[in-house]
């Protein structure tokens, strides 16, 4: 198998950010990433970084998973597969931690399409997400 997956490192922030950008989202602040940006999971395709996702955790049997971004110039075939890893990881993981529901958002089709095929509840009526920076 082509794919390996890892915990996040501090030098990935950089390449992470040049990823949303790329894909014309705004880059995520550190500081509201958990653990500063180390806090969450990447796949690589033959040994290149291609999809890496964030798992806040708490103290309820809840974890929040967001801000998936992929590499915009990585292997469009091997992306989905990468992508449906990625969860599967963070399912396992949040089983393992003895948590029992994961939340995410998004407005992507093919992100939402993934999630689907891995039986999350995708709800059709759109929601507003909702931020507030406290300075």
């Amino acid at each position: 198998m082509d794919f390996k997956t890892r915990t996040l490192l501090e030098e990935d922030y950089s390449m992470l950010e040049n990823w949303w950008k790329a894909w014309g989202w705004p880059a995520v602040s550190k500081d509201i990433l958990p653990d500063n940006g180390t806090g969450g999971v990447m796949v690589e395709y033959k040994d290149k970084p291609i999809v890496a996702g964030f798992i806040y955790w708490s103290n309820s049997g809840l974890c929040w998973f967001d801000w998936v971004v992929s590499d915009p110039e990585g292997n469009k075939r091997a992306r989905p597969l990468a992508v449906k890893l990625l969860i599967e990881t963070v399912e396992q993981m949040v089983k393992d931690a003895g948590k029992k529901c994961i939340m995410s958002i998004s407005r992507s089709n093919s992100l939402l399409k993934i999630h689907k095929k891995l039986d999350w509840v995708v709800d059709e009526t759109p929601s507003h997400e909702m931020i507030k920076r406290i300075i």
